[in-house]
């Protein structure tokens, strides 16, 4: 019997992926209500504003204490290939690419870098953009970016050199395990020369340069201030300048005149395309819902099938799409009892309804299969539950009462007591999904309490190690395997369900230095397996992430607007301002 009640929609909508024009006539939308002529072009344009919603404050304004940031303005050395539809965008396949092309390949494209090349087995050379100035601000005062600049923010976030001997507790240092050096050839030319051979070299490089830590900070404010977590020290090479930020009301960006990238769908038009961008930190989803509807905002990410639907009825004029991304696993710390007993892991995965949670929590947008840590669009990297052994689908079968006997065989036959940390800032959890586990284990006499905490204070408590169980892990997630199984890894600081495996962590050794695509496939689907049969958190289903957007805000197609793919999208982003205005707006 299903144990969640919500009010659900009978009529789900289905919804398509919005795709971008690149033709440019200029036509008339006509509101049906109203009889009104409305202008509409989807061509580019130049001015206005683009405003957003913040669910909370920005706490994080250098890059080195930074696990996630909804900073805009900062630039990384590529970008993802933003011309691509989300519904066509293989991330898995690209980083198991064995091309080495002179640009940066099929599915980057540069940014601060224009190309990478290999010249042996570990070494790879970067090429720079020249030209590029960092913003004209003191103490930088938008001298040029230079290969100086990357290797000292490598070194530093690494603690690999310039005076760095201790890593980012945030870094994705596993990325880099087999990195040995960065040698500057000149101003635009920095060698990454790695220990072993292994095409993931490569992966490691783009993954990087792409991420949070691959945007540059200005060594001139390190050496001043110590560091950058200050919003008026931001610096950047980036398309807008932070010139307000004000505690829990908005961030204010200006467009930075002196910005080089042009559209690569619209050559020869520079970027950005907006005059100012706004940040509105608006916590409260309604508040929030208010807010687009009348047009205080331009966009809304993410939002709720529930919410989208009713949208979908009171705004229509609204667009709207969707797509999967992860909803959320709970980590078990597998150092701690009672999760050192894998019977009581195994028990709290067996009181997920997950059939249930597809239909009732995500609207009947999953199928309600068990999946693990990587999902929809993982393909080859990942084995599908179809294909998984039966022994370990019974170990995912919704039944307390096995999951009672499995914790009366480990010792707790009155169940145990436990807390659990929760926090937005990680995971993408949805905390009242949390309530829903909740509910789950009490059935099986487990009693999670559950702890909430802001993204910094659940960054240090994590880091300590002060929890039993957090909402720190991902099911479904559109990540390529170097970050996803990196959880699973003993080195990575992220690993936080402390499961400390050496079998495990040779897999992830052997993938780090794969010699061919099918070998790293092969190797991350047994560590897939490997994660799925060790229990090491609740796995659950992947969640539907809908972004609504008013009919003026033009150039989306589509795009997954997690934070690090967000500050790329927003540059290449217009507003039909004769639109806005015939909207009333």
């Amino acid at each position: 019997m299903k144990k969640i009640v919500w009010a659900v929609v009978s009529c789900l909508m289905v919804l398509s992926l919005v795709v971008a024009s690149c033709g440019g006539e200029e036509g008339v939308k006509e509101d049906e209500d109203e009889g009104v002529v409305i202008p509409s072009s989807d061509e580019p344009q130049y001015g206005g504003t683009i405003t957003m919603r913040l669910g909370s404050d920005i706490t994080v304004f250098d890059m080195y204490w930074a696990f996630l940031t909804p900073l805009q303005g900062i630039d990384g050395l590529f970008m993802y290939d933003y011309t691509i539809p989300e519904k066509d965008y293989d991330i898995y396949k690209c980083l198991a690419s064995m091309d080495t092309p002179t640009t940066v390949g099929t599915k980057s494209l540069p940014w601060l870098a224009e190309s990478v090349e290999q010249t042996d087995p570990v070494t790879w050379i970067v090429h720079l953009r020249e030209g590029v100035h960092w913003q004209n601000k003191p103490p930088v005062n938008g001298r040029e970016f230079t290969a100086h600049d990357v290797k000292y923010h490598f070194d530093r976030l690494l603690g690999i050199g310039s005076g760095f001997t201790e890593p980012s507790p945030f870094a994705m240092i596993v990325a880099f395990l087999n990195l040995e050096s960065l040698e500057v050839i000149d101003n635009y030319t920095i060698v990454w020369k790695f220990k072993k051979e292994s095409f993931t070299n490569r992966d490691a490089i783009m993954g990087m340069g792409q991420s949070i830590h691959g945007y540059v900070a200005p060594r001139e404010v390190i050496e001043e201030y110590g560091d950058g977590n200050d919003w008026k020290r931001v610096i950047t090479t980036g398309a807008y300048i932070l010139t307000d930020y004000v505690t829990e009301s908005a961030a204010t960006y200006e467009k930075n005149p002196d910005y080089y990238l042009n559209d690569y769908r619209f050559p020869g038009n520079k970027l950005p395309y907006s005059d100012k961008l706004k940040q509105l930190v608006i916590p409260d989803n309604s508040t929030a819902i208010a807010a687009l509807r009348t047009g205080e905002i331009d966009l809304l990410y993410p939002l709720g099938w529930e919410q989208s639907e009713m949208l979908e009825t009171s705004n229509p004029e609204l667009e709207q799409y969707y797509i999967f991304d992860s909803g959320g696993a709970i980590n078990f710390r597998c150092n701690k009892e009672p999760f050192t007993d894998i019977k009581v892991r195994i028990a709290c995965q067996k009181a997920m309804d997950l059939k249930a949670i597809a239909e009732d929590f995500w609207g009947g947008y999953p199928d309600g299969n068990p999946m693990g840590c990587m999902g929809l669009y993982a393909e080859d990297f990942v084995v599908r539950y179809q294909e998984w052994p039966q022994d370990l689908k019974d170990e995912f079968t919704y039944d307390p009462a096995a999951a009672k006997e499995l914790l009366a065989e480990a010792g707790y036959p009155n169940g145990f007591k436990v807390t659990c940390m929760g926090s937005l800032g990680f995971g993408a959890f949805d905390l009242d999904l949390l309530q829903v586990v909740k509910a789950y284990l009490l059935d099986i006499g487990v009693d999670m309490e559950i702890q909430t905490m802001d993204p910094v204070s659940a960054s240090a408590w994590l880091s300590e190690d002060k929890d039993v169980m957090n909402v720190g892990g991902t099911t479904g997630v559109n990540w390529p395997w170097i970050h996803a199984f990196a959880r699973d890894y003993t080195p990575n600081p992220s690993n936080y369900c402390n499961n400390n495996d050496p079998a495990f962590n040779a897999l992830y050794d052997s993938a780090s230095t794969a010699s061919t695509p099918e070998e790293l496939q092969r190797l991350s689907r047994e560590m897939y397996l490997y994660d799925l049969e060790h229990h090491w958190r609740i796995y659950l289903q992947p969640a539907p992430r809908f972004t609504v957007y008013q009919p003026w805000l033009k150039g989306i197609s589509g795009e997954n607007l997690h934070a690090d793919f967000l500050r790329v999208f927003v540059l290449h982003w217009w507003v039909d301002q004769d639109m806005k205005e015939a909207m009333g707006n």
